[in-house]
Parts: C-alpha cells; sequence; structure tokens
C-alpha cells in the first residue's frame, strides 16, 4: 500500500527579487545595521548612505508595497490564499 500525502514547493530563499533586496537595504540603514554594500545601494541618483531619515522612510513603504504585491502575486499562481481574499460560506 503506498502512502499519500501533499508536496509544497517553496521559492528557494536564495533567489530574492531586486525589491526585496532594496528592502532590506533600506531597513538595515533604518536600522544601523547595513553592511557597505547595502549602504551603497542607490534609488535614482542617491545612496542610502546619503538620504534623510524621512526618505528613506518614504522608500521603505513604496518597496513594501512592491514586495507585498510580488508576494500577493506568487500566492495567486500558486492558488493559495492571500491577504485580499475574502471567504465566506453560504448556507
Amino acid at each position: 500500500k503506498a502512502d499519500s500525502g501533499e508536496l509544497a514547493v517553496l521559492p528557494n530563499p536564495a533567489l530574492i527579487s531586486h525589491a526585496q533586496k532594496v528592502l532590506a537595504a533600506i531597513r538595515a540603514v533604518i536600522e544601523g545595521r547595513a553592511s557597505d554594500d547595502q549602504l551603497t545601494v542607490s534609488l535614482g541618483d542617491v545612496q542610502l548612505s546619503y538620504m534623510r531619515p524621512a526618505e528613506l522612510a518614504d522608500w521603505e513603504g513604496v518597496y513594501h508595497d512592491r514586495v507585498q504585491a510580488e508576494m500577493d502575486h506568487a500566492a495567486a499562481l500558486l492558488g493559495t490564499s492571500n491577504r485580499r481574499a475574502i471567504h465566506v460560506r453560504f448556507r
């Protein structure tokens, strides 16, 4: 008798998007723990290390939304629920 079950294939954590890398760099700069590589990330023509806290906060919001959109898209492709789905049941 064969066993049965389910297998979920998840993305390789080593393969992260540009948006995820930039968001991680922005958060590291805000938290004061950025590596030299993260400090040299540029948004437009300004490096993160030269941005004011308000600019960093604005860019964090932009890139957070981009990463969330990527995650929502991936969830939709996999057929898993996402944060925008509303599940109802009628009786």
